[in-house]
């Protein structure tokens, strides 16, 4: 099957623009220090000075994340500080794992993401004796099966078959 070049060029001129597109929002999203509001200063009070040199990119995540920062209860803060410490608390290995774990995760399609959160939420409102006795049925499973197992959970999340829509 042969195409002609010209049946190709409009998809092509579209792909150019939405990547320039996204490439000057990126830029015009990534702020000089002066345009950022006084709470994202605040958040971002140590970088004042090397502010010019970050890439456009940084800028633009770093003036996002004070933004989401400045926008938080105290509460919240406090959880994130908490999970900060931990994140540096693990080995390089650790991180590793759960970095290529989340990689794993992001693959999934949208329902099997959904799915996986819903299963997580239902085993953090355990208490935690519950958790653990569910963790320490896990550990006490023999090597293979514990391998059988967690393959069997990798295989239903890559194939995972559609369930029929309940009936309203």
């Amino acid at each position: 099957m042969q195409m002609r070049a010209d049946a190709m060029t409009p998809n092509w001129w579209r792909w150019l623009f939405v990547c320039a597109c996204v490439l000057l929002s990126q830029v015009a999203l990534a702020a000089d220090w002066d345009e950022l509001t006084p709470a994202q200063r605040t958040v971002l009070s140590n970088y004042e000075g090397q502010w010019s040199t970050f890439s456009a990119e940084r800028r633009h995540l770093l003036a996002r994340g004070a933004e989401r920062w400045a926008a938080m209860q105290a509460e919240e803060r406090q959880a994130v500080r908490q999970r900060f410490e931990r994140w540096q608390a693990l080995s390089a290995d650790e991180r590793q794992r759960l970095v290529a774990r989340f990689r794993e995760f992001q693959r999934l399609d949208a329902d099997q993401q959904r799915a996986l959160r819903q299963r997580m939420s239902e085993f953090r409102r355990l208490d935690g004796d519950a958790q653990r006795a569910l963790r320490e049925r896990f550990d006490r499973l023999p090597a293979e099966q514990r391998a059988r197992a967690l393959q069997t959970m990798r295989e239903r999340r890559a194939v995972r078959p559609q369930r029929p829509a309940a009936p309203n």
